[in-house]
This record gives structure tokens, sequence and C-alpha cells, in this order.
């Protein structure tokens, strides 16, 4: 089992030493989310299909990957008090990221793009998705909140 991660490792060393441009103009770009279509109310172990929609600006960008992640986030009142903490295994962060390639016959497009995901909630209680929207005025993160009741089946 060694060699054989060795042997991997050295050929992913030589690969990556090779003067191959084609993939080698490109760089990575998180898209805002445009909007969401996901289900009002979820059953424990039922899996629900979720599509998010985003804008794909040229022929140049392509989906790479859905960046994923759980969070915890604190509810806080219109005071600055904290109402409650949301647990982090009821919270998710998502957002579309592209690959774009650095190409000057791209075309422009600005079409609506989606993307989907499954998502099988394991217990009871609500899940907050948490939508990367872009950021605001002061640098910030912006996101589409969407809480979704969990119940039996």
């Amino acid at each position: 089992m060694k060699k054989l991660i060795l042997v991997l490792c050295c050929i992913a060393t030589l690969a990556s030493c090779s003067n191959d441009d084609d993939f080698d103009n490109y760089y990575f770009e998180t898209m805002p989310t445009e909007s969401v279509d996901a289900p009002e109310i979820m059953a424990v172990n039922e899996v629900y299909q979720f599509t998010v929609n985003y804008i794909k600006p040229t022929s140049c960008y392509a989906l790479y990957d859905l960046y994923y992640q759980d969070g915890e986030e604190d509810e806080i009142d219109d005071s600055g008090e904290t109402i409650e903490t949301i647990d982090k295994d009821f919270i998710r962060i998502i957002a579309p990221i592209n690959a774009v390639y650095d190409d000057s016959n791209c075309e422009q497009l600005d079409e609506l793009t989606d993307v989907t995901f499954d998502f099988s909630p394991r217990e009871t209680g609500t899940f907050r998705f948490k939508f990367w929207t872009g950021t605001d005025e002061n640098d910030e993160d912006t996101f589409l909140v969407v809480d979704i009741p969990v119940v039996e089946e």
C-alpha cells in the first residue's frame, strides 16, 4: 500500500511539472446566487433536490464545484444582543464555484445557469441554508437565507 501511494505521488509530481499550458490558464471564482429552488418542508431520511441558480457571464466559465460547508451563527436582535446560537449541524453555507478560463475568444452570455445537489436530513429541527449572494458595500458576505423545518417521516 505504501509503495502504491509513493508511485501515485511521483506520478502527480511529474504531471504537475508538465509544460502543457492548455490547462494552466484558469482561476476559480465563487458565483453569487440569484435564486434557489428548495423544498418548503423535509422529512428525516428522505432525499431532497435543491437547485441553485446563478449568472454565467461568458462561455469561459464552467462549473467546477459547489462550495458546501457547515457553519455556526448567532441570531442577533436589533440592539445587538444574541437571541440564540444556531448549532452548526443545522446550518449549510453554499455557493457555486466556477473555473474561469483565460481565453480571448469568450462569448458574452449573461445567462441564468443552475446546479443541483441532494440533501437528506438525519434529524428533526430547522435547517438554515445560506446561499452566498456576494458582498455588500462593507465587503461583508451576503446570503439568501432559507430555513426549512424537518419532521419525522
